[in-house]
């Protein structure tokens, strides 16, 4: 796993995830409220397979997109 401040506040807000040197999922808090709030899963290939969103802020994937 390695953690990004991506928007530079001091704080981590994107998460990569890696399997066998690969990254397999991202999670990010696009809202600077300490949830995550977005995912992205990939493939072998590194292309976007699914992806999630949290809608309501409890930091739990509400819509998933395949």
């Amino acid at each position: 796993m390695s953690e990004v401040d991506a928007d530079y506040n001091g704080v981590f807000d994107l998460f990569k995830y890696y399997e066998s040197g690969k990254v397999r999922r991202k999670e990010r808090d696009t809202n600077a409220d300490g949830k995550i709030d977005f995912w992205e899963y990939f493939d072998d290939q590194g292309n976007v397979v699914k992806t999630g969103k949290d809608i309501d802020g409890d930091g739990v994937m509400d819509i998933r997109d395949q």
